[in-house]
């Protein structure tokens, strides 16, 4: 499991990031096409914890055509070994009070989802 963020300039975002957190691959997908952090061997970085890294060409976010269905991210909870450095490399391109990094023992990732239907929690 993983989670996905979108980078304004995902060549920058990748630069900052020590590590294997993989370099930007151009795909496609019908009529879309963007961007997207996929690192040489294949691996899920910090073992899910860091997001795989988006960037969708100006005015293309394909999430903005489609439907609301009601559902909202309340939290994204990241647990990782070093959470601290986890979150300090995540700090050059991304803030969102929503995602919350956490030290813990083994990656875990959860994520509370408010619904139509009431609050739901993944994991």
């Amino acid at each position: 499991m993983t989670w996905v963020a979108r980078a304004a300039d995902i060549s920058t975002a990748l630069a900052d990031v020590p590590g294997a957190a993989g370099e930007p691959v151009q795909v496609s997908r019908g009529t879309l096409s963007w961007q997207i952090s996929i690192p040489a061997d294949g691996s899920l970085p910090s073992g899910g914890a860091f997001p795989t890294l988006i960037q969708w060409p100006d005015g293309a976010l394909p999430g903005l055509g489609m439907p609301d269905l009601g559902c909202r991210l309340e939290r994204l909870s990241i647990k990782h070994p070093d959470g601290a450095a986890l979150a300090a490399s995540l700090k050059p391109f991304f803030a969102d009070d929503r995602v919350v990094i956490l030290s813990g023992a083994e990656v875990e990732l959860r994520a509370a989802i408010m619904t139509p239907f009431g609050p739901r929690e993944l994991g």
